[in-house]
């Protein structure tokens, strides 16, 4: 799935409610601990929340994606961990340290394509610019 910015039957753009969380997500609530652990309970975002945090975080930093990559190094080095079993039950221990645990944050809490937020237009019209994720994807794409 490729976060285009448009509306389509599979990926409806992120809503006011969606992008006005997200806003406020990236200005520092991805490090609040409780926040966090929820996060690495669910393993990060599901694919909708995960893709519009990606581009909310492109578009409202201008292609500095620090915060996304902080939050899953944190998850890759969670996983990578997981692996770290030994004895005859290896894949059925992985399989159990590598369940979710909890649900999508943003889902949880009742965001969705019909979330309402009190956010200025033009802070919407901003957030639901994918120019700079394809910018990125663009400049990346070979490797």
């Amino acid at each position: 799935m490729v976060y285009r910015g448009s509306a389509t039957p599979e990926t409806p753009p992120l809503s006011e409610g969606e992008i006005y969380y997200l806003w406020w997500f990236i200005q520092g609530s991805i490090m609040v601990p409780d926040i966090r652990w929820r996060l690495r309970r669910a393993w990060g975002l599901c694919g909708r929340h995960a893709w519009g945090a990606l581009a909310t975080e492109a578009a409202f930093r201008h292609g500095y994606l620090f915060g996304p990559a902080v939050l899953y190094l944190d998850i890759m080095e969670r996983a990578l961990r997981g692996f770290q079993v030994r004895g005859a039950l290896q894949a059925r221990r992985l399989a159990r340290r590598l369940r979710a645990t909890g649900p999508c944050l943003m889902c949880e809490m009742g965001f969705n394509a019909a979330s309402r937020g009190s956010a200025r237009p033009e802070l919407i019209e901003e957030g639901r610019d994918p120019s700079y994720l394809l910018s990125i994807a663009a400049e990346t794409g070979a490797y």
